[in-house]
């Protein structure tokens, strides 16, 4: 954090960090096999500043699980 210029308070970068949500999503098949997608929801505006600043991207598709 001090590194990109954020400070030194995990607390609160923590606390942002909890705004983003991830959710697996899990359509019927007829086959007998599940197939999960896990999604990730797009951050507000201040915290994909902050995410970017850290390097750290968020996936922008689903990802098979």
């Amino acid at each position: 954090m001090d590194g990109a210029g954020l400070g030194t308070a995990p607390r609160k970068l923590l606390e942002k960090m909890a705004e983003v949500r991830s959710l697996d999503v899990v359509p019927p098949t007829g086959t007998g096999w599940d197939i999960r997608l896990r999604t990730v929801s797009r951050p507000e505006e201040h915290l994909a500043i902050l995410l970017q600043k850290l390097e750290l991207p968020l996936p922008n598709k689903p990802k098979s699980i």
